[in-house]
Formats: structure tokens, sequence, C-alpha cells
């Protein structure tokens, strides 16, 4: 009885959940920025990072205004700018398997080259809650956990062994709880933070991963879902049809291809 009791209240908080942010959506946008992108990111404060196609990232403040920005033309494709931390940005450049942190103003604090033969192919990069860098090595087929310092602390085995084809995921998201690896043919692969591998979730073909604090925000065929810890599912209304979604409950910030819009909830 106490099992099923909670587990009402589980759901119930869920969906209230997806309503609160499918409310905000219904809202006109508190700043709208017409703005062509390549990637998008937020962070805890409210912030918002976005990167044009000559892999320039521009910070912008709560009211859309513009802060700082940081620019490196000699190392290729910025591909992934994770503000999980705003104090400690991390920057991923897969073409010279090179890892850059900010700090809050943009300015470079750390810059870490990895060697090629402990990371032989890294594909995927995110920051963790404690701080720690994740990477995946599609050579070598594991979810690896270091320090700033390069120092591997945690690292899953050689994750083919699960599955009878070799795999490609696309998306690296990490939160207080857990990794996770989106392999669109096979579903999200969830490891605890020491890296080991423990279950997949069988959602296959999804385009897109992030973490919406304890939820999962995912796309599937043009449309976003949030997924809760017990796998359970609700559509997650957004105003019209974003090619990027990014944030966290109450505060939703959508990009259409053309324009920004960012709606806040309470």
């Amino acid at each position: 009885m106490t099992s099923y009791v909670f587990k009402t209240i589980f759901q119930l908080a869920f969906f209230f959940l997806f309503a609160q942010n499918a409310a905000a959506q219904d809202k006109i946008p508190n700043w709208k920025l017409e703005i062509d992108l390549k990637t998008l990111a937020t962070d805890k404060l409210r912030q918002v990072y976005v990167v044009d196609n000559d892999n320039h990232l521009q910070k912008l403040g709560t009211e859309g205004q513009f802060l700082f920005d940081f620019s490196n033309r000699y190392l290729g494709n910025l591909q992934t700018v994770d503000a999980t931390d705003p104090f400690n940005v991390l920057l991923f450049y897969p073409d010279y398997q090179t890892l850059v942190i900010l700090d809050r103003t943009l300015n470079m604090s750390a810059d870490i080259r990895l060697d090629q033969e402990t990371h032989p192919l890294p594909t995927l990069a995110a920051m963790g809650r404690d701080n720690f860098i994740w990477l995946y090595d599609a050579v070598m087929f594991r979810l690896r956990k270091m320090d700033v310092n390069r120092q591997i602390k945690a690292e899953s085995l050689d994750l083919n062994q699960h599955f009878t084809r070799p795999i490609n995921p696309s998306h690296l998201v990490v939160n207080e709880t857990h990794a996770y690896l989106l392999e669109p043919r096979e579903g999200i692969l969830v490891f605890d933070l020491f890296g080991q591998f423990q279950k997949i979730i069988p959602l296959k073909s999804l385009e897109d991963l992030q973490s919406w604090d304890q939820y999962l925000l995912y796309r599937q065929a043009g449309q976003y879902f949030l997924l809760n810890p017990n796998g359970e599912k609700a559509p997650f209304s957004a105003t019209g049809n974003p090619e990027l979604l990014r944030g966290k409950p109450g505060f939703v910030v959508s990009w259409d291809g053309r324009a920004l819009a960012v709606f806040e909830g309470e």
C-alpha cells in the first residue's frame, strides 16, 4: 500500500512538472532574439550560451543582453558547450582532442590536451555536477571520468560486449545520480557515477537528450518528451516546432531555426 501511494504521488508530481512547463510555453516570451546558431546551452543562473557557425561563443544575461564572448579559431569545430557549472564552463573541440574550461566571464582557466595514447578518439564530453569531466572514446568503446589534471578516476568496461554490433553514441549527459549515453539505434545507456553500465532504456531513434533536473528531456520524431526516473514519459509542449530546446523546470529556451525565445514560469 505504501509503495502504491508513493508511486501515485511521484506520478502526480511528474505530470504537474510537465503541466507547469507546458504552461510556461503558452506565455509571451520574456525575451526574444533573432540569431543564427549551431548549438545552445543554459546554466542554473538562467544565462544562455550560443555558438554560431564560426564557432564563436556568446554568453547572454537574464534579459537577453550580451555579457561575454569567447573564440579560438585554431581549435576547429566547437562541438560541446556544457554550462552545468557557470563558473567552470566546459568546451570540447574534437578536431584537436582539446577541452577548454572558462570562468564566468568566459576567460580561459584551463586548456586540456588529451593524449592520443590514453584517449585515441574522444567523441563526446560532459561536465559532471562534481566538476569531473566525462568522456566517451569511440576506439576504446569506454566511458571515462577524469579530473582537470587528466587523471582517470573511473571508467566503464568495453561497452561493445553488451551489444551485437558496434555502438556509436551521439550524446553524453550527466546529472547528480547518473551518466547517460544516447545511442540512437539502441536507446539510452545508463551508468552510475563510477562509470559502471547499469541498464539500457529502449527508446530508439532519439535526436536529442539532456538533463532536466532529475528527469531527462529527449526529442523523438521532432517532438520533445520528459522521462522520469521510473521510465514514465510525458509529451513536453513547446511553442512552435523548436530545433533546439534547453533549460530547466520553469526556464525554457527554444530556437526555431531563426529566433531564440526564453520563457519563464513559476
